[in-house]
């Protein structure tokens, strides 16, 4: 067996990534910002943490993550979406800037599993 199919095969019988719980979303006034619940990541051993983030915006909002308490960041600044998480980091959603009524979206995956892992969706009215 290759060294590419033994470590494929190990990350195969690997847990995803979970949250405690989903994000709320919600439907909101504009304009607005909204800062959604912060939510505590679990990376299961051997897995290596890797989260990816897809947006969909239909509003002139900016989605914005924190990790671990820290100051809200673009979700569009992530190189190709990616961030990588520790057990039991913390992670906040936000939508800023909001003056369109629209919806804007966040799925969030494990980048090694390709499960879901938590989403939001932020309804401007």
């Amino acid at each position: 067996m290759s060294l590419l199919a033994a470590v494929a095969g190990a990350l195969a019988n690997v847990a995803p990534i979970t949250l405690n719980a989903n994000w709320t979303g919600g439907t909101i006034s504009k304009p607005n910002s909204f800062t959604d619940t912060s939510r505590t990541v679990t990376v299961p051993a051997g897995n290596p943490g890797v989260l990816k983030f897809v947006t969909t915006a239909g509003t002139d909002g900016t989605l914005q993550y924190s990790k671990n308490g820290g100051a809200f960041t673009d979700i569009s600044t992530l190189s190709g979406g990616l961030l990588t998480v520790a057990n039991g980091d913390t992670l906040n959603l936000k939508d800023s800037f909001v003056t369109l009524a629209g919806t804007d979206t966040v799925t969030v995956t494990d980048n090694t599993k390709g499960t879901a892992v938590g989403n939001a969706s932020y309804i401007w009215v």
